[in-house]
Order: structure tokens, then C-alpha cells, then sequence
């Protein structure tokens, strides 16, 4: 990992210069150790665009490196990706993550649409601004630059700013970037004005495909008796590109008079459209159409079986278990993934053999993690033997999920369980160890809590424990 430090006065910077990669971290965390006194650290993550779950786990080692010099330490530049990221991980509890926008003028936010890795958060605060960023963004849209446009047609769409739907028809038909009128068709979805479905119906020929799902997907928000024909019509369209939004667009109305026609598309020749049909046929889990899927698990491409499985576990039908036991053992590790989840989906008791064989004849370990899933969703009892095996794999997440199955069926011996996994050398096995014993109020396992708390070195897993002994005091008292 590529990063440079500089240091003024009781302030050090480190510019993350490439992907946080916690396996390459060694050489920061010595070069933090040798900074001396300071007094705040700054790691700016402008440069880097990715960090990976061994990097959550460096960074948590820089936290405590820095906690015991009681160092402040403050995270700035970070993506929307990876900010996000660790907002879900928490580590805003441990560190001080900069908002770099807060306090910005109109016109400042303006320019930042034209910066990729700060454009979802300006138009965030300029929707904030509300009525107050209306008039400047009608005065974007005549932008020459194209990034400039589409931030603001998709501000004003957000804002629900009807006086702009007829501009908006005219720019998803005319505008020279795909990009602007993309925008400018998300943007007609959140306005929901009937005079402009002729455009957006139109613009189904688009010549970008990323124009032409937009199209699509605000049309479905419309819903209408008039979209429906329109798009019913579009199925039998000579470009397969359209036949292929026209049935997602149907697929997300979830009209399931226009079934029939979505059937006839899953023998299409082109198999985009043959994977829209399908999917399609799941979101609107049309029940007359589980023979077709069921054909469509045998399908000459990976995509569409990947479909018709992901089909099959919405609808939920009994029918579709033989022939989705029979798809755990496709050639394609990932039709057999989709296969697994949608047995758990559907949660007939019937599924658990095929599981259980699948499990135990499969190298994949993404396999093992789906049938997995599905055996916790159908509080398959009798397969403890898979869930034992698994909870002794060196893959982490197998134990995590092979844990989380023994605390579904409550496993004769589960408290042993848990106290192994509560040593486990990987903190999410531990933190799920902890969510069993509060969900099953483990009151006898409070003194291993007490243990753990003075021994664990993770504060993501040590607030848990916190929180788990305080939910079984609560639960203790008369």
C-alpha cells in the first residue's frame, strides 16, 4: 500500500495513496508507531477508492495504537462508497469522519457534480437546500458540461419540481449525452406527470441502454393501463434491447395480466432478453408461469438458469423443489448459489435432503455459505452434522453463518458452541456468538461475557458485550 506522511507541528497526515488493503498495512502501522508525540492524526483517503474487510481490521489496529498515545484521530476524503462502508461497520463510534461539504454555497456544489467521487453528496446537500436550490439549478441545466446538466436535472426531479417536466421530455429525446438524458429519465419518474409517458416511452429506442432501463424503470412507476399496452407492444420490438427494458418495465409494474406475453419472451433468441423475461416473471411473482422457469433452469446460458432460480424463490412454489435440487449441482458455481438460496426461500421441508447432499459433495465454499442460508431458513434440525462440520472450517464466514444455523435450531450443546466461537480468532464469529446469546437471553453465559469484555481487543465487539450484559441484567430483574 502507497502512502506519504506529513507532519506540522502536533499534526500528522497520512495520504492513503491506493486500495486499503489491510494485508499491505504492516509498513503504515510501523510508520504511525515511529510519529512519536502528536497530537491529532489526519489519514485523508482522497486517493483511494476501496478498502477491504483486512483494512476495517487495520484500521481498528490503528485505533488502538492511537487510543493508548491518546492521539485524536480524523478520517478525511473518504468516498461515498467507503464512507457508507464504514458507517455500516461502525467506525464512526471510533473515529472522527470529516464531512467536507457541510457549510458550502450553491455554487460551490455546483462544481462538485462535475467531481465523481463527490457528486452523490452534493446533490444530497443541494436537495437539502430545497426550494432555495430551485431557480439555480433550472439556470445548470443550459451547462455546457454534461455532468453539470445531469446533477441538476436530477436534483430538480428529486425536489419534485413539476414546472420542469416538460424540459425534462425534451431533453431525454434531444439532449447529445447519454449521460444528461439518463438523468433527465430518472428524474421524469420522481414527477410522475402523464404527459410525459410519451417520451419516456420513446425513449425505449435509446440507443444507450443505460437511457433505455431508466426509461423503463420510471415507467414503471406510472403504472398505468396506457403504459402497460405501450410496453406490451414494445415486447415484440425487432431490437432486442428494447423487448429487454420493455419486460423489465412490465416485470416492476407487476401487472400479471401481461404474463402470457413475458413467457413468449423466454424463448427469445437473444438471452438478455430471455434473462429480463425471467426476471421479470420472479418480480412479479407470477404463479401460472412456474413451468416456464422451470424449463429455463436448463437454458444454454448461465444467466438466464442464474434468473430462472432467483425466479423460482420468489414465487415460492412447491412444484419448483425437485428441479431446483436438481440445479444445486449445475456446472455453474453461481446457478447453484441461486439455486441454494431459493430452496431457503421457498421453506418447504423437502428441500433439506437435496441441501444437506449438495453441501457435503460441493468444493465451492459459496455454495456451502448459500446451503447454508437456506437449511437456517427452514430450521433444518436434522442437519446439526453440516452445521458442526462447517463451524470447524478455516473459512470465517462458514462459521459465521454454520453458528448462526446452531443458534436457530438451539443446538443441544450450543452454549459450548458459543463459548468456542466467543474465541473465535475472527471478530464477526464472535460478534454473532453475542446476538445468540442476547436474542436467547443466555443468562448462564453472563460470567463468560464478563471474561470476554476483559479480554476482547476489538471495540466493535466489545460494545456488543457491553450491550448483551446490560439486555440479560434487564432481563434478570423481577
Amino acid at each position: 500500500m502507497e502512502f506519504s506522511i506529513e507532519r506540522s507541528g502536533n499534526t500528522a497526515t497520512v495520504l492513503i495513496k491506493d486500495a486499503f488493503l489491510g494485508e499491505n498495512a504492516k509498513g503504515l502501522l510501523a510508520a504511525i508507531e515511529e510519529l512519536g508525540t502528536i497530537d491529532l492524526l489526519i489519514m485523508d483517503f482522497s486517493q483511494s477508492n476501496y478498502i477491504n474487510s483486512s483494512g476495517i481490521s487495520a484500521l481498528i489496529e490503528i485505533y488502538k495504537q492511537t487510543r493508548a498515545r491518546k492521539y485524536m484521530v480524523r478520517l478525511t476524503g473518504l468516498s461515498r462508497e467507503i464512507r457508507d462502508f464504514f458507517f455500516h461497520a461502525r467506525l464512526d463510534e471510533f473515529f472522527a469522519i470529516e464531512d467536507e461539504l457541510e457549510g458550502l454555497g450553491i455554487e460551490q456544489y455546483v462544481e462538485l457534480l462535475q467531481d465523481d467521487e463527490k457528486r452523490d453528496l452534493a446533490i444530497d446537500k443541494l436537495v437539502e437546500m430545497d426550494d432555495a436550490a430551485v431557480l439555480p439549478m433550472r439556470n445548470a441545466i443550459h451547462s455546457e458540461n454534461e455532468l453539470i446538466r445531469s446533477g441538476a436535472i436530477t436534483v430538480l426531479g428529486k425536489l419534485d419540481d413539476s414546472y420542469m417536466a416538460s424540459r425534462f421530455s425534451d431533453i431525454l429525446l434531444h439532449d447529445e449525452s447519454s449521460f444528461v438524458r439518463q438523468a433527465a429519465a430518472y428524474a421524469l419518474g420522481f414527477l410522475l406527470d402523464d404527459q410525459t409517458v410519451p417520451a419516456l416511452i420513446s425513449a425505449l429506442e435509446d440507443n444507450f441502454s443505460e437511457v433505455a432501463e431508466a426509461a423503463a424503470a420510471s415507467l414503471s412507476i406510472f403504472g398505468s393501463d396506457e403504459v402497460r399496452e405501450q410496453l406490451t407492444g414494445k415486447l415484440f420490438h425487432e431490437n432486442p434491447r428494447v423487448r429487454g427494458v420493455a419486460a423489465q418495465a412490465l416485470g416492476m409494474i407487476s401487472d400479471k395480466r401481461v404474463h402470457k406475453s413475458l413467457e413468449s419472451l423466454v424463448g427469445d433468441a437473444d438471452p438478455w432478453v430471455r434473462v429480463c423475461a425471467v426476471q421479470a416473471l420472479g418480480w412479479m411473482r407470477s404463479h401460472p408461469s412456474v413451468t416456464v422457469l422451470i424449463e429455463a433452469l436448463g437454458d444454454n446460458d448461465m444467466r438466464v438458469r442464474e434468473a430462472a432460480a432467483s425466479s423460482l424463490g420468489r414465487i415460492k412454489s412447491p412444484d419448483s423443489i425437485e428441479p431446483l435440487g436438481k440445479s444445486l449441482f449445475d456446472e455453474n458455481m453461481w446457478v447453484a448459489y441461486f439455486a441454494a438460496k431459493a430452496l431457503g426461500q421457498i421453506g418447504d421441508k423437502h428441500a433439506i435432503a437435496p441441501l444437506m447432499h449438495a453441501y457435503k459433495t460441493t468444493s465451492h465454499e459459496n455454495i456451502k455459505i448459500a446451503v447454508l442460508y437456506a437449511l437456517r431458513e427452514l430450521t433444518a434440525v436434522e442437519a446439526s452434522e453440516v452445521y458442526l462440520d462447517a463451524f470447524r472450517s478455516r473459512n470465517e464466514d462458514l462459521r459465521k453463518e454454520a453458528l448462526m444455523c446452531l443458534g436457530k435450531v438451539f443446538h443441544q450443546d450450543l452454549p459450548a458452541i458459543l463459548r468456542k466461537a466467543l474465541k473465535d480468532i475472527n471478530w464477526t464469529v464472535r460478534y454473532a456468538a453475542l446476538e445468540i446469546i442476547t436474542l436467547h437471553q443466555l443468562r448462564d453465559m453472563e460470567e463468560d461475557l464478563k471474561l470476554c469484555l476483559a479480554n476482547e481487543s476489538e471495540d466493535i465487539v466489545r460494545n456488543q458485550i457491553a450491550k448483551a450484559l446490560t439486555h440479560l441484567a434487564r432481563r434478570s430483574q423481577p
